[in-house]
C-alpha cells in the first residue's frame, strides 16, 4: 500500500509542470488587427532633424471591431509614439508581444524579440459608447539619417518588414497618402515614383492606393 502511495505521489509531482503549463497557454490574450477600411497617412520629413513624422488616421466600422480581443496595429519598433486618440479623445496604448492572433499570422517571426515591428494595442474600454465609426489617430516619428545610394545621392528608405505604415496582414485597405518635404526631394513607393506639387518652400507628394497584404510597399526618399 505504501509503495503504491509513493508511486502515485511521484507521478503526481512529475505531472504538475504539465498542468501548470496548460492555463498559461489558454490565458494568452487573443489579438486582432484593427480592421481599418480607410487609412489616411500624412508624413512630413525634416531634413534638418533627419526625422520622418507620421500622422495615421484609421477608420473602421464599429460592427467590425471585436471589443473582446486586443485590437491594434503593427508599427515600427523604432517608432517614437507621441500620441494616440480614439474619436478625438486622447488615450493610452500598450505594446504586446505574447499574443495569439485571429486569423493566425502566416509568419510568427513578426513577434520575435529581434523583429523590427511591435504590436500596439488600442484600448476599447468605452466601446459601448462609441459611434458607428471608430477613428483612431496615432502620431509617431522615426529617426532617419541620410545614407548615400549607389549614385552618391542622399536618401532614406524603409522596407515593408519594418511596418513603417500600419498595414493589415489579412485584408486590403484603401490608403490616402501625403508626404511633405523640401522641394529637392523625390519619393518612391515600391517601384513607382509618386507625383508631386511644389508650394512655396515645400513639396507635396500625394497618392491613393489599395494596400495589398501580399505586396506591401517600401518607401524611399531621395535628394534630387
Amino acid at each position: 500500500m505504501k509503495k503504491s502511495l509513493l508511486l502515485f505521489t511521484a507521478l503526481l509531482i512529475l505531472c504538475l509542470p504539465l498542468f501548470a503549463q496548460e492555463p498559461s497557454e489558454l490565458s494568452t490574450p487573443l489579438a486582432k488587427q484593427f480592421p481599418a477600411k480607410e487609412l489616411n497617412l500624412e508624413l512630413r520629413f525634416s531634413a534638418e532633424l533627419q526625422r520622418l513624422y507620421f500622422q495615421v488616421v484609421a477608420i473602421a466600422d464599429k460592427a467590425d471591431v471585436d471589443d473582446l480581443a486586443h485590437m491594434g496595429f503593427f508599427l515600427p519598433k523604432a517608432a517614437h509614439i507621441q500620441a494616440m486618440q480614439i474619436n478625438n479623445k486622447p488615450t493610452r496604448f500598450r505594446i504586446y508581444s505574447k499574443l495569439t492572433f485571429s486569423p493566425p499570422l502566416e509568419d510568427e517571426r513578426i513577434l520575435a524579440d529581434d523583429s523590427p515591428a511591435q504590436f500596439c494595442v488600442v484600448p476599447l474600454d468605452d466601446y459601448p459608447q462609441f459611434p458607428e465609426q471608430i477613428i483612431v489617430k496615432i502620431n509617431y516619428y522615426l529617426d532617419m539619417p541620410f545614407e548615400a545610394n549607389a549614385f552618391g545621392q542622399d536618401c532614406i528608405s524603409l522596407s515593408p518588414e519594418e511596418f513603417w505604415y500600419p498595414r493589415n496582414l489579412s485584408q486590403g485597405t484603401d490608403i490616402s497618402f501625403k508626404l511633405i518635404t523640401i522641394p529637392q526631394m523625390r519619393l518612391s513607393l515600391g517601384e513607382n515614383l509618386v507625383p508631386y506639387e511644389d508650394h512655396d518652400f515645400r513639396r507635396e507628394h500625394v497618392a491613393k492606393f489599395t494596400d495589398n497584404p501580399a505586396k506591401p510597399l517600401s518607401l524611399r526618399i531621395t535628394k534630387d
